[in-house]
């Protein structure tokens, strides 16, 4: 919960991420999507990919049937490869969400 407290603080000066997610209140895995033309529809189709874990990471496809040697993330080493890893707890997506927000 703090780490998606820290994201909020980062997504507050970034105007196409603040009019997306309401963070408030929000517990793993809860995300609320406000669909809006001022952000570009890529941006929007992956938010919902994400929202409703359909993005390609190893454990979805690892479901799918697709064998993966490992499938921890590829970055880090430290977690299996899911959605909110990716996102929010593997330290690259820590740097990736700090460079965003300055």
């Amino acid at each position: 919960m703090e780490q998606l407290r820290e994201i909020q603080m980062l997504t507050n000066g970034v105007n196409t991420f603040q009019t997306q997610i309401n963070w408030k209140n929000m517990m793993p895995g809860e995300v609320s999507i406000k669909w809006t033309h001022e952000v570009p529809l890529n941006v929007n189709c992956f938010l919902l990919r994400a929202k409703l874990d359909r993005l390609p990471t190893a454990r979805a496809l690892t479901r799918r049937g697709i064998q993966f040697m490992s499938v921890l993330c590829p970055y880090c080493e430290l977690e299996e490869e899911d959605t909110t890893h990716v996102l929010f707890r593997c330290p690259m997506a820590s740097k990736v969400w700090e460079y965003v927000g300055h």
